[in-house]
This record gives structure tokens, sequence and C-alpha cells, in this order.
């Protein structure tokens, strides 16, 4: 009879164990697939407004290249506006490279199986497209802001 109970207690104890087991598997799996998900929709909205972030630059140089073309004393007077449009150049070609280089650098085929590096690669990479879309997102907002008010 202990015999039996003893074994009883040793399957229901193997079930247990291999259900939590299972349901973690499945609770890092999920992480993993959202972090997945949030990762790629911070990419998407990044790319969505790469050619307005290629049209702001293009514009920016323009501006920069008309005030340099300016006569010696207009060009002193447009020092500051000048700096403001270099200074935003340079955050919106930072904006830019930010995306190339995500993008040139990412890669899935190295996650084949192991669900708990997925989780830490794509936590690591879902934190790298937040600040690039956040990056792009500001830098237009800059732009917009910069070149409305005085153009």
């Amino acid at each position: 009879m202990n015999k039996l109970f003893l074994a009883a207690l040793l399957i229901v104890t193997v079930a247990f164990v291999a259900c939590g087991a299972d349901d973690a598997a499945k609770n890092l799996q999920a992480k993993s697939q959202a972090l997945y998900d949030s990762m790629i929709k911070g990419h998407d909205v990044g790319m969505a407004k790469m050619r307005a972030l290629s049209n702001a630059r293009n514009r920016t140089k323009q501006l920069i290249d008309s005030i340099d073309k300016l006569p010696a004393q207009a060009k002193e007077a447009a020092a500051d506006l000048r700096a403001r449009l270099s200074g935003l150049g340079d955050e919106l070609a930072a904006a830019e490279k930010g995306m190339n280089e995500w993008m040139a650098q990412i890669n899935f085929d190295t996650l084949n199986n192991d669900i708990k590096e997925k989780v830490r690669y794509y936590t690591s990479e879902n934190e790298k497209t937040t600040k690039i879309k956040n990056d792009i997102l500001g830098s237009l907002a800059k732009a917009d802001s910069v070149l409305k008010e005085r153009f």
C-alpha cells in the first residue's frame, strides 16, 4: 500500500512540475513575441518617417547653402539661424544613421530555439528601436518647428 501511495504521489508531483515548466515556457514564448512585436512596431514607425527625414535634411542643407551665399553682413546676421540649422541637420543625420545601422546589424537567425536568449536579444533590440523611433520623431518635430518658424 505504501509503495502504491508513493508511486501515485510521484506521478502527481511529476505532472505538476511538468505543467509548471510548460507554463513557464509559454510565458517566455509570449514575452518573446510581445518584445518582437514591439521592436518591429518601433522600426515600422521610424521607417514610415524616413522620407520626411530625408526631405527635412535636404531642406536644411538648402537653407544653410543659401545663408552661405549671402553677402558678409547678411551672413553675419544669419549666423545664429545657420548654427540652429546646422545642429538640426546633425540631429536629422544622426536619426537616419541610427535606423540604417540598426537595420544593418539586426540578426534574427542566431536565435533559433533558445527562448531565454530571444527574450534578452529582443529586450535589447526593443530598447534600440524605441530610441531610434524617438530620435526620428523628435528630430522631425524640431525640423517642423525650426523650418516653419522662419520659412
